[in-house]
């Protein structure tokens, strides 16, 4: 974006005063400035050196890299902004939400982060920790001790540990994907609340009623272009890894889809630098994460206890 503002608009360029992210809206209307740019947001801009600087005083500083500053547009440091810690104290709130919202004059500002690096801190997740978000599209986040960029997955700077960092995964065929699978066709049809509910029973007495491993059986199933990998695709291979257009049964097409991608997350996430060890836990959430079945596939992927949160 700043590289097109730059070639295509100079003029509007010249003129910008500020570059922000949208994380940093709410910070700047409490705090009546411009907010910084935090580490871990900041990280998904491809503008950010997520290497720490070795500087004796801030040993987990972090700055912009010069190479991509100078590539997107002139000035585009003064206009960033010095990014900070996710958990830097910025100031108080200005003095209308004290009398008006009624703000404690204790209340402090801190630094806000993306929705992602939020996730990761809402779940409490903790290095050797896996989350996992089972909604229309998929999403997995991992503490990690060092950064090892790959071809997929995002490294973002930890938002609650600047020395670490932060795994993340997402992928494109989730729950619509475990729907197709479930009503066998590509046609997803408006259904009603109980007839929904019925199909999933159906769905979960297939997983209940195979079982683990598929007796060998496994697929991939891309309906839509992926994410991790980048591909579209529909692959079926039975016990002797045979090629197959389907599967004996209903049953086996519906675990072959839930451990297809449960094991792809698993696989990706140990690439990104992920380890399972003695203290490993599942952190899961999301609307598929309401089914035993699915969370029982979890836990025998990754080989450890599964939790869910409380929802009210």
């Amino acid at each position: 974006f700043w590289l097109t503002l730059a070639i295509w608009l100079p003029r509007s360029y010249g003129r910008c005063e500020r570059i922000s992210l949208v994380s940093s809206f709410v910070c700047c209307l409490l705090t009546g400035a411009y907010a910084p740019i935090d580490y871990s947001d900041g990280s998904g801009m491809n503008l950010l050196d997520i290497r720490p600087t070795g500087d004796t005083d801030e040993p987990d500083k972090r700055v912009w890299m010069p190479e991509a500053l100078e590539y997107c547009g002139k000035d585009l440091a003064r206009k960033l902004g010095t990014p900070v810690p996710s958990h830097t104290v910025l100031a108080r709130p200005v003095a209308p939400y004290f009398g008006r919202y009624g703000f404690k004059a204790t209340c402090k500002v801190v630094a806000a982060t993306g929705d992602n690096p939020s996730s990761l801190a809402a779940l409490y997740v903790r290095e050797g920790d896996v989350g996992i978000s089972l909604g229309s599209s998929d999403t997995v986040f991992v503490w990690l001790p060092e950064a090892k960029p790959g071809v997929f997955g995002h490294i973002f700077v930890n938002p609650v540990d600047t020395s670490a960092y932060m795994g993340l995964l997402c992928y494109s065929n989730g729950d619509m994907t475990r729907k197709k699978v479930r009503d066998n066709t590509l046609d997803l049809q408006k259904l009603s609340e109980d007839e929904e509910t019925k199909r999933w029973m159906e769905f979960t007495e297939c997983l209940r009623r195979t079982p683990p491993a598929n007796g060998g059986n496994i697929g991939i199933f891309f309906f839509e272009e992926e994410i991790v990998p980048h591909a579209k695709c529909v692959l079926r291979r039975n016990a002797a890894g045979e090629p197959v257009a389907e599967f004996a049964d209903r049953a086996t097409e519906v675990r072959a889809v839930v451990e297809g991608q449960i094991m792809a997350k698993r696989i990706h996430a140990e690439r990104l630098g992920y380890k399972c060890g003695p203290g490993t836990r599942v952190l899961a959430t999301g609307g598929g994460s309401k089914n035993a079945e699915i969370l029982q596939v979890m836990a025998n992927v990754f080989n450890t206890d599964v939790y869910t949160f409380a929802m009210s």
